[in-house]
């Protein structure tokens, strides 16, 4: 078995160790506010005729990696992913217009109370009349909203 030269192996010994002396000796970040309020960062403790307002610890930043088999990690926690359908426009046109087809019948039927809230409001005795005013304006904004014509 060949022998490394004693250097090398003191040498990498020395910078193996120095690293993790440095990676053990990150600063605390310190948070210094003045009496007026001025806010400054500092490695050291804050200066007299400052305060702490907070110390930040150095910490090793966290990574998370996601599971290489996404879906088998989903089964495994009893999450089923959707599946991935093929895009069919024919299928896509009958939900378009059932979406559409309900719209419509949302409009016709906010439609509907409107015609009814003014005949109600007509025919309203006075002290009726303002709380029927205000759902008539209600539902003539949410036909407004959803069903005028742009």
């Amino acid at each position: 078995m060949p022998r490394l030269p004693r250097d090398f192996l003191l040498a990498s010994t020395l910078v193996i160790c120095s690293t993790a002396a440095l990676a053990a000796d990150e600063p605390t970040i310190y948070r210094c506010e003045s009496a007026r309020g001025v806010v400054s960062y500092s490695n050291s403790p804050c200066p007299a005729g400052t305060r702490t307002v907070r110390t930040v610890e150095r910490e090793p930043t966290l990574s998370v990696a996601e599971p290489a088999d996404k879906p088998a990690a989903d089964a495994a926690s009893g999450k089923i992913a959707p599946a991935k359908r093929k895009f069919d426009p024919y299928v896509e046109n009958q939900r378009l217009s059932e979406q559409i087809a309900q719209q419509r019948r949302a409009c016709a039927e906010l439609e509907r109370q409107i015609a009814f809230h003014r005949r109600d409001l007509a025919a309203a005795a006075p002290g009726r009349a303002a709380s029927i005013e205000l759902e008539l304006r209600r539902v003539q904004d949410e036909f407004q909203l959803h069903c005028a014509k742009r």
